[in-house]
C-alpha cells in the first residue's frame, strides 16, 4: 500500500500529475490525497476550489471505484504542502526557461530539495506509455533509490535497469584537461563491480524482479537520459539536502527535472519507504541480471 499526496492546479503540468496517478495507482491498496494549490486557480474558481477538486476525484473514481481518496485545498505552491501521512508526493512540472527558473526560484527544485519523502515530478510534455524503470546509482545515494525503483518495477511487472555512469578524474593544465590513460580501465572496472553489487542486492531483496544493468562513461544526467527513451519512470537518489547544495555541487536530479520528458522520482537518502512490495513467483531466467556494459564515451564529458 502506498499513500500518495498529489498537488494539482489548472495547468497542463498539474493535470498530467493527476493523469499519472490515474495510470499508476492500485485501486484496492493505495490511498490518494488530492491537494488543490491556491495560486494557480483560474479567476472563475478562485473562491471555490471544491469544483476542480471534485472533478479530480470523479476522474479517479471512474477508473478506480474502490480507491481511498481525500481532497482539500491548501497553500500557494507544492512547497507548502505538508508531507506528513504520505509515502510519495506527486507534482506537475512546468519546465521553465533558465532565466525564469533563476528569477522565480523554481518550485520543483525547491520541493525535491526539501522533501523528506520521494517526489515524483511529472513534466508538462509527458505522454503515458508502458516501459521499464531506470534507476541511476552511485555509492552515496543508491540504497533507498534502488529499493524505491525495485518496488515500483516489481509492482508494475516491468524491467528495472540499473545504470552507473563513470568518468575518469581530470586535472586542469595550461593545455586543457588531462588524465592518466591507465585510470580508465580502473574506473570502468569499479563501475562494473558497483552496478553488479546493486543488481545482486535487488534480486535478493525482490524475488521475481527482472533486472538489467548498464555501465556508461559520461556525465550521469546525460547517461541516464540517453538510456531512458522507452522508460516510464526515472529514479535518482538525492545527495544534497538543500537547493543551494545541489546548485553548487551539481545535481543529477535537478538536471533531469529541467530536461526530462519522463516522470522523475527523486528519493532522499533517509526516506522511509512504506509502500508495500507485491512479490511474484521468481522466474529462473531472471536469477541473474542481464548486463549491457559497453562503454560509450559522451562527447564533452568531464
Amino acid at each position: 500500500m502506498t499513500r500518495y499526496r498529489i498537488s494539482i492546479d489548472d495547468t497542463v503540468a498539474g493535470q498530467n500529475a493527476l493523469a499519472w496517478i490515474d495510470a499508476n495507482v492500485l485501486s484496492e491498496l493505495d490511498q490518494v490525497d488530492i491537494v488543490m494549490i491556491g495560486e494557480h486557480r483560474r479567476a472563475g474558481t478562485a473562491g471555490s476550489p471544491a469544483a476542480p477538486l471534485h472533478t479530480a476525484q470523479e476522474r479517479l473514481r471512474r477508473r478506480h471505484p474502490r480507491l481511498d481518496i481525500t481532497v482539500h485545498a491548501t497553500g500557494t505552491s507544492p512547497g507548502t504542502v505538508p508531507a506528513t501521512a504520505a509515502d510519495v508526493l506527486v507534482i506537475g512540472v512546468r519546465q521553465a526557461s533558465p532565466v525564469a527558473r533563476a528569477l522565480s526560484g523554481w518550485v520543483p527544485e525547491r520541493v525535491t530539495a526539501n522533501s523528506g519523502i520521494p517526489v515524483i515530478a511529472v513534466p508538462e510534455h509527458w505522454e503515458d506509455h508502458h516501459g521499464g524503470i531506470v534507476v541511476g546509482i552511485d555509492a552515496d545515494t543508491s540504497d533507498t533509490a534502488l529499493a524505491f525503483a525495485a518496488e515500483r518495477a516489481l509492482t508494475a511487472g516491468c524491467e528495472l535497469t540499473i545504470v552507473r555512469a563513470w568518468q575518469v578524474p581530470t586535472v586542469s593544465t595550461p593545455y586543457g584537461y588531462a588524465y592518466v590513460e591507465e585510470d580508465r580501465e580502473i574506473w570502468a572496472h569499479q563501475a562494473e563491480e558497483l552496478v553488479g553489487h546493486f543488481a545482486r542486492r535487488a534480486l535478493e531483496q525482490f524475488p521475481g524482479l527482472r533486472v538489467r544493468t548498464a555501465v556508461r562513461e559520461g556525465r550521469a544526467g546525460h547517461v541516464i537520459a540517453g538510456l531512458s527513451d522507452s522508460a516510464s519512470l526515472l529514479v535518482v537518489g538525492r545527495r544534497h539536502h538543500t537547493l543551494l547544495g545541489g546548485a553548487l555541487f551539481g545535481s543529477v536530479g535537478q538536471q533531469l527535472l529541467r530536461d526530462s520528458g519522463i516522470p522523475v522520482a527523486t528519493v532522499p537518502p533517509d526516506a522511509p519507504l512504506h509502500g508495500g512490495t507485491h512479490h511474484v513467483a521468481a522466474d529462473a531466467e531472471h536469477d541473474q541480471p542481464h548486463t549491457d556494459s559497453s562503454a560509450v564515451t559522451t562527447a564533452g564529458a568531464r
